[in-house]
């Protein structure tokens, strides 16, 4: 339905790239754009699947979830403004992709840590992913709006939040269709687990 929408949207009265002036300058703002929908279809994984593991699995309290999730959130908001920095003297295109595979190796170690580890084992990965999408933020907003005219920043920056929010809908419509895939699966580990804790 999204490539119908975008394979359509030029033939309207009023095309919205083209009036953002990207019309000859697509690949790069539409490499941005999937870019961005990656990253934050990605995100899904610490915000929806790790809560839950971490509550069901080795029933880890809230306030320690809370501290490993905002741990991701404070790397992400201290790291961003040095990327705007960095952004000017490397290219934001250097550090989209540093910042994409920091993003990468942190999911990868979530993947390869036991449910069990103590809580700093499991903080350091989101830390990772955390500095990734600090490093990725900034630059890849720059890339988004750089050839975009002064007077259609507007919407371009409506347009970058659509692309977020589609990215984190995208990711929960995975993270969701796996899990109803599996659902037999988790229901027997648990039950299992449920019955080898209670007493018979």
């Amino acid at each position: 339905l999204a490539l119908w929408a975008v394979r359509r949207e030029p033939l309207g009265g009023r095309p919205l790239l083209a009036s953002l002036g990207l019309g000859h300058r697509g690949p790069g703002f539409v490499g941005a754009s999937l870019a961005s929908i990656a990253m934050f279809a990605s995100l899904s994984v610490c915000f929806f699947i790790l809560p839950m593991v971490l509550l069901g699995g080795p029933e880890t309290s809230a306030w320690h979830l809370g501290l490993m999730l905002g741990s991701a959130a404070l790397i992400a908001m201290l790291v961003a403004p040095l990327a705007g920095r960095w952004s000017g003297r490397f290219g934001p295109e250097r550090l989209c992709v540093l910042g994409a595979a920091c993003a990468a190796l942190g999911h990868l170690a979530l993947i390869f840590t036991p449910l069990r580890a103590p809580l700093w084992q499991l903080t350091l990965p989101l830390v990772l992913i955390g500095a990734g999408t600090g490093l990725f933020l900034v630059p890849n907003r720059k890339l988004l709006l750089q050839d975009v005219p002064s007077h259609h920043q507007a919407m371009a920056c409506a347009l970058v939040g659509t692309l977020r929010l589609g990215g984190y809908a995208l990711g929960f419509a995975i993270v969701a269709s796996f899990m109803t895939l599996m659902q037999d699966r988790l229901e027997y580990v648990w039950d299992g687990r449920a019955g080898m804790v209670m007493p018979p």
